[in-house]
């Protein structure tokens, strides 16, 4: 059976994406001591109360970061 992801899910899931390739551009730029939860809502042009629906804070959204670019290195150990 295939599962099927509703548009609500689909949303949320680009929503957290974008929150996550803006802090690595904020990361990337400011450093992560220096970046705020207000410079990656600037950069991914977001509302708080989105950016905490995902993440409780900085060091959240950097752990994301972590675990989406791990999986996306496992293939290649794989190989």
């Amino acid at each position: 059976m295939t599962k099927r992801t509703t548009l609500p899910k689909q949303r949320a899931d680009e929503t957290r994406r974008l929150i996550i390739r803006s802090a690595e551009k904020v990361f990337g730029r400011e450093g992560y001591g220096e970046a705020s939860v207000n410079d990656i809502l600037e950069e991914a042009g977001i509302s708080r109360g989105a950016f905490y629906h995902h993440f409780a804070n900085k060091q959240e959204v950097f752990r994301g970061l972590l675990n989406d670019k791990g999986k996306s290195l496992r293939p290649h150990f794989l190989q």
